[in-house]
């Protein structure tokens, strides 16, 4: 008997085999299931979107479309992340909520939530996220690193990083915004929130956060927003398929977070990192709760705080705080 919906395992089987075709007899006997059942599914997934094809071969993909469903994208980012399971809901309140409910009941690291339409998004400082459903690349997951908490953040500098490189194999050339923002030009098109638990200062869980806006046109946007924020295919002048960025940044953090729970630093991303920003050699204003501090984006140190130079020549590092360019010299 199958541990999951017929339609989810057709959907997984057909997706490992792009592009070729599989055999509605196997499928039908793995499954457990009459080939009968198995067209049945195949024509419910192609009136959702996929472009099954049936012939005297079997059932094939005929393309990978921009679909987010869990089994679509568990088969395709199989071998990026150890570990990695892929969950879609097709509306949620918040990624980060679900995902830091999981957490707490002990859920493994790796696990992945997406969904199409979230009603509550959250970016930092309680800021609200926009997302249009179908069109913007929504989701979590959830980290269990052996790493103090004093160097938690990283881990969202290094996202912000590996997301950027990824963007950047796939065509575009974003800026880094201090400290895990990503801006094409001078306008916003992703943004990433990192949540965290901790016991006796040692990391528990993070979950990371991370909304992209891909295949969104200027009207999608609320008018408030516009001159503020881009999206890919607002860049590009052509929609993106949102599984490529997932595979992409995967297969890329794959290799770098190893890295860096060895490392405990960010010494060796901190090149790339300041290479890619927006704040370099700009003034900028930083705020935090009851302060403000004007003053030169000189860079990012090994533990990933901001230094800036004042008037007064000195320098300050920052560790948290809102960062803005500074319009009166920008």
């Amino acid at each position: 008997m199958l541990e999951i919906p017929l339609r989810d395992f057709l959907l997984h089987s057909l997706s490992l085999s792009f592009p070729h075709p599989v055999s509605g007899e196997r499928l039908a006997q793995e499954a457990g299931v009459s080939r009968v059942a198995v067209w049945k599914e195949a024509q419910a997934l192609r009136a959702k979107g996929f472009p099954i094809q049936a012939s005297r071969a079997g059932y094939r993909l005929l393309s990978l479309p921009d679909r987010l469903e869990g089994a679509f994208l568990q088969a395709l980012l199989r071998d990026t992340f150890p570990g990695l399971r892929v969950v879609f809901f097709p509306e949620l309140s918040s990624t980060n909520s679900y995902v830091k409910e999981l957490a707490s009941r002990g859920e493994k690291e790796g696990t992945v939530i997406l969904t199409e339409n979230q009603t509550q998004g959250r970016g930092r400082r309680g800021r609200t996220w926009f997302s249009q459903p179908g069109k913007a690349l929504t989701f979590s997951f959830l980290l269990r690193p052996s790493l103090s908490l004093r160097l938690s953040p990283l881990v969202g500098l290094l996202v912000a990083l590996v997301l950027a490189q990824a963007l950047e194999e796939l065509g575009f050339s974003p800026y880094l915004k201090w400290p895990n923002d990503l801006w094409i030009g001078e306008r916003k098109v992703a943004g990433i929130l990192l949540e965290s638990s901790a016991e006796m200062e040692e990391v528990e869980w993070i979950v990371v956060g991370v909304g992209v806006n891909v295949n969104m046109t200027s009207h999608d946007f609320p008018e408030e927003l516009r001159s503020r924020v881009t999206s890919l295919a607002m860049e590009k002048g052509e929609t993106i398929p949102r599984w490529q960025i997932l595979r992409t940044f995967f297969s890329r953090f794959a290799r770098e977070y190893p890295r860096f729970l060895k490392e405990k630093s960010f010494a060796p991303w901190r090149e790339a990192f300041e290479e890619r920003s927006l704040l370099a050699g700009r003034r900028v204003r930083v705020h935090w709760e009851g302060g403000e501090k004007r003053g030169m984006a000189v860079g990012i140190d090994e533990e990933g705080a901001l230094w800036i130079q004042g008037e007064d020549g000195e320098k300050e590092r920052i560790q948290w705080g809102e960062v803005s360019l500074d319009p009166l010299v920008n």
